[in-house]
């Protein structure tokens, strides 16, 4: 069902280039193998009984009721709804905070480092613009939601997997390949170019230029890297928060902000409570520090600060004009 809808939303929309993605028609009349660019491939632990090949992405009548009811069960879920309110009303795509800038991902660029510039709904984003359109499509859909096909919804599920999304940032998701093809270089996912070039301090200055940043601030990014990857990298600039690929000798980083500076912390891999109260083991195997404060940063220097200041104008303007 998962194929036959991505593959009917990949249909409606041409500008997303994802007709790789296209691969029931690609199957087999005894659905036991593919063809993908030219080359055979067997079929293993196959599930396309319902495949029509005549209509390979037409959803059955038993699909469609077991799809009916999935739809129920999302939005008639009281908890989720709360969940979803709460990122709505809370949520961005990315966050300037007391002069760094905070998201998960990437921002889409190409090998020598420019934003890919994308053409959807008569116009051309990229960068920052891209990340603003996405969210206001978010938000968009959160207010105007429908259970019937729509281009807000195609958008946000190109948003899981499209390889201009920031949200994936790979070229291709090959959950179809993992699943059903035996064959590593099919199932090779690859990254987008932001994640090589995050270690070049001027590729990270040019991120922050185009968020309206101060190249002296610090780029945050959530993403799951490798146990080989410095999660400090770009002349300090560039800092990594997030769990690993691989979990068993580090389980993730963590950054503490406070009036001292900025700090990573190393975490164990955590293996359960039990073990954790039995063993009374510290979580934290080593601090890194990004940015040391000369003079200890206070209230009025964050964004917070700012904040207060700007009510205190008013205030005294207010008590101005009554006297």
């Amino acid at each position: 069902m998962q194929f036959k809808l991505e593959g009917q939303a990949i249909k409606r929309r041409p500008e997303f280039d994802m007709d790789d993605r296209l691969l029931l028609d690609k199957l087999s009349l005894d659905k036991n193998s593919i063809t993908i660019d030219g080359k055979t491939y067997p079929i293993k632990n196959g599930c396309f009984q319902s495949v029509n090949p005549a209509k390979p992405y037409q959803i059955t009548h038993s699909e469609q009721i077991v799809i009916i009811d999935l739809i129920n069960q999302f939005t008639h879920s009281n908890k989720l709804n709360e969940h979803m309110w709460f990122m709505q009303d809370n949520g961005s795509m990315y966050l300037k905070h007391n002069g760094n800038m905070l998201f998960h991902g990437c921002i889409p660029v190409d090998k020598e480092g420019n934003f890919l510039k994308w053409q959807i709904d008569g116009r051309e984003y990229s960068g920052k613009s891209l990340c603003d359109y996405y969210e206001y499509i978010l938000k968009d859909g959160m207010h105007h939601p429908t259970t019937g096909d729509c281009y807000n919804s195609d958008l946000i599920w190109y948003m899981w997997e499209g390889k201009n999304s920031p949200l994936f940032g790979k070229d291709k998701m090959a959950t179809f390949e993992r699943y059903f093809i035996d064959d590593k270089d099919l199932q090779k996912e690859t990254l987008n170019p932001f994640f090589a070039l995050s270690g070049k301090e001027w590729f990270a200055d040019k991120i922050l230029k185009e968020f309206g940043m101060n190249s002296r601030g610090h780029i945050i990014n959530g993403h799951t890297p490798t146990v080989e990857e410095n999660p400090i990298q770009a002349n300090n600039k560039f800092v990594t928060v997030n769990g690993l690929s691989d979990m068993e000798k580090i389980g993730g980083y963590t950054l503490l902000f406070d009036s001292f500076g900025i700090r990573l912390v190393t975490l164990r891999p955590f293996i359960s409570r039990k073990q954790e109260i039995e063993e009374m083991s510290d979580v934290v195997i080593e601090k890194q520090i990004v940015e040391h404060s000369a003079e200890r940063k206070t209230v009025s220097d964050t964004d917070y600060g700012q904040k207060i200041k700007l009510q205190i104008k008013k205030l005294m303007k207010q008590l101005e004009e009554l006297q």
